[in-house]
């Protein structure tokens, strides 16, 4: 790239610096002994000998300097951490430090740790990731009264947590949490007569083709699931439609987890009548294949579940419970043809063993 397409950044490009790092077209001047006591990176890329051609050449001015293949705003975030490490220590015991960051954005600390694992910042990484845990339990806790971050940054934030191995933390699933809510799964008070919503799989492709970029099989697996229960469990288009879109749901007991409608009882017009399946263009063929597959086995294991499980084996000493189960069950499995609700497999089964909460499973 010609000098002359070059600038130096506002922030971090310090006239006493001696190091010179080109990120884009931008150009960084930082200080080596800064570089060399948070990174093992650049520590040991400046092991040479000073007296060396390439360790005085490299990064020695703006027209010879050390290019970095990243991107300008995840370098300035990594060189915020870079700096401030140097007055205050990154542990948990540095409240500061942690209340100077507070107005950051998931990205800017998706940048730092990507950045910190990257350059191997041993201190700077575990920091940032404490972080992004902690926002993102906030917004978890709340994510009915807040917007979530857009696609594209929950995909990239998912993408870093990936590249970082952070495996042990709770982040990733958090964040495909937030993904699949994108599909998108109507809210309670988008149930109302003439509400539109989108039936022809664009969301559900979006999340898919995101998936398959990362390999990540669970993530397809529970996308195909929750759009599934998106559009009513029922891939009819009309009644698909009626049931993701148009249905007024009744709640016979008070209780969210019965929410369900009697289809005999609906007109032919607000049920829909079956006829031609909708090849949902926005799917690809393989794509449409695993969803009409899923979806038959999910059938399939919905009329199996209607036959009550044998319990006179168990002897773990609840005779109470095992004396009432198949009663329980064989009612609960009656209403399996006329409960919407209860095509989701995971809801009949909460119920009909007895438990209050769906939200065990």
């Amino acid at each position: 790239m010609e000098l002359s397409s070059l600038v130096r950044d506002e922030l971090y490009y310090f006239e006493d610096g001696n190091c010179i790092i080109q990120v884009e077209n931008r150009l960084f001047n930082l200080h080596r002994f800064i570089l060399r006591r948070a990174s093992t990176v650049f520590q040991d890329m400046f092991s040479g000998s000073p007296s060396s051609n390439l360790w005085s050449a490299e990064g020695s001015s703006d027209v010879n300097p050390i290019v970095c293949e990243d991107t300008v705003a995840a370098f300035q975030a990594w060189c915020w951490a870079l700096y401030v490490g140097q007055t205050t220590r990154f542990d948990e015991a540095q409240i500061g430090l942690d209340a100077s960051a507070a107005g950051f954005t998931l990205e800017q600390f998706a940048h730092i740790g990507l950045l910190a694992h990257k350059y191997q910042c041993e201190r700077i990484e575990p920091w940032a990731l404490k972080q992004l845990e902690q926002k993102l339990d906030g917004l978890n806790r709340n994510r009915q009264s807040v917007a979530l971050p857009p696609r594209e940054i929950l995909e990239y934030l998912i993408r870093t947590s990936v590249k970082c191995d952070w495996s042990e933390s709770s982040i990733r699933v958090t964040l495909e949490d937030f993904l699949l809510s994108t599909i998108p799964v109507p809210s309670e008070g988008s149930f109302r007569t003439g509400s539109a919503a989108p039936i022809d799989g664009v969301g559900l492709s979006l999340v898919l083709n995101f998936a398959e970029s990362i390999g990540s099989k669970t993530l397809e697996a529970r996308a195909y699931y929750r759009f599934l229960a998106w559009v009513g469990w029922n891939l009819i288009p009309r009644l698909r439609f009626s049931r993701s879109s148009g249905t007024k749901y009744s709640y016979p007991d008070g209780n969210a987890h019965h929410r369900a409608v009697d289809l005999d009882a609906l007109s032919s017009k607000a049920a829909g009548l079956p006829h031609k399946w909708d090849p949902l263009g926005a799917l690809n063929k393989e794509q449409q294949a695993r969803l009409l597959n899923g979806f038959d086995f999910l059938s399939s294991l919905r009329r199996e579940l209607q036959r009550p499980p044998n319990v006179t084996a168990l002897t773990c000493g609840c005779f109470s419970f095992t004396r009432s189960l198949p009663d329980s069950w064989e009612r609960e499995a009656r209403l399996l043809d006329r409960q919407l609700a209860y095509d989701d497999i995971r809801m009949f089964l909460a119920v009909a063993v007895g438990y209050n909460k769906y939200e065990i499973l």
